[in-house]
């Protein structure tokens, strides 16, 4: 017998929270988008043309040379075995300055030499294996998401700004902030009494095949996620430049969206030291082009909640301290 009484109780619920204020907020708010993004792509086709343009040459170019086989190498160390043999002598640092398991000390090590998205990655297949339980892939994968030192170092300092000095003292504070963060989420933990869910145990178990196919699919998906928000960026940055807001504030608004250039901008437009502190925060911040390639590694099951925490607090915290080492050290 089917239960009229629950069939109309359920869809009692289900018509209640369609209607929800909440529901309809986001309703017409992804209404007003739907309207506006097609007008915005009409009245400035040959600049987002030449945007998109620009993003894929990127990609082509400088993209995948430098960063395809640091994602192959990185799945290969991960899924191998090899993260966790390597990290076990590094079990105790990490757990009394972390609250993590030897094997995460691969994952933060990969993200501060081969920058995102490879730390996270590598945090969430070491979950995947059964290294390290949910809560340890979270934290890890929030304290291992930072960007290269080639690239903030050689990229951002010596090509952008002219001066090395600069970028490594962005890379330092960017890492300081993100290792800091690590600690404040290991003494968060502890103090909410949060209980570690069980890792997957080996669930899965990756050929060398897959690990090339996976990395080509990680590859593209970076390809994609920097194509769109390079091009979201450039457009916030027009509308940024139409309403009068100064270079900082336009670098900002660029730098929510997509990194490399906000960086560009924020070292075109304004003196080298002022704009070392706006781009480190947006290195910080990381970009929604780098928050996307993280969330589509992540495994069911798991939230970055931790993550966006770390990465609002790393923004100013990283300008901060970033201003403070160019004065303490008279760059």
């Amino acid at each position: 017998m089917i239960n009229n009484t629950n069939i109309s109780q359920r869809t009692n619920q289900l018509g209640a929270a369609q209607t929800s204020p909440k529901r309809k907020a986001k309703n017409i708010a992804a209404a007003l988008f739907a309207l506006i993004l097609p007008i915005v792509l009409l009245l400035f086709s040959n600049t987002l043309r030449e945007s998109t343009k620009r993003a894929l040459l990127l990609c082509a170019t400088t993209v995948i040379p430098s960063l395809f086989p640091f994602v192959v190498a990185n799945e290969f160390f991960t899924w191998s075995g090899a993260a966790e043999t390597l990290g076990m002598p590094l079990s105790g640092i990490m757990r009394r300055v972390f609250g993590l398991s030897g094997a995460c000390a691969s994952a933060i090590l990969t993200g501060l030499v081969c920058g995102y998205p490879s730390g996270a990655a590598c945090a969430f297949g070491l979950y995947l294996l059964g290294c390290c339980t949910a809560d340890e892939a979270e934290r890890c994968a929030a304290i291992a998401s930072n960007a290269g030192p080639a690239f903030v170092i050689g990229g951002i300092g010596g090509a952008m700004l002219g001066d090395v000095r600069l970028g490594i003292v962005i890379w330092c504070s960017t890492v300081a902030v993100s290792l800091l963060a690590g600690v404040i989420l290991k003494i968060g933990r502890v103090l909410g009494g949060g209980k570690s869910v069980a890792s997957k145990a080996g669930s899965e178990v990756f050929s060398p095949a897959a690990i090339i196919s996976n990395s080509a699919l990680i590859m593209l998906k970076i390809c994609a996620f920097i194509t769109v928000f390079g091009v979201a960026a450039d457009a916030a940055g027009i509308f940024a430049d139409l309403l009068g807001f100064e270079p900082a504030t336009g670098a900002l608004i660029r730098g929510v969206f997509e990194l490399t250039s906000a960086a560009d901008y924020a070292a075109r437009c304004l003196p080298a030291r002022q704009a070392a502190v706006i781009i480190a925060a947006i290195v910080g911040w990381s970009g929604l082009s780098v928050h996307m390639q993280t969330a589509s590694l992540l495994p069911k099951g798991l939230s970055l909640a931790r993550y966006y925490f770390v990465k609002m607090l790393s923004a100013p915290a990283s300008a901060a301290l970033c201003a403070i080492l160019i004065r303490l050290l008279g760059i």
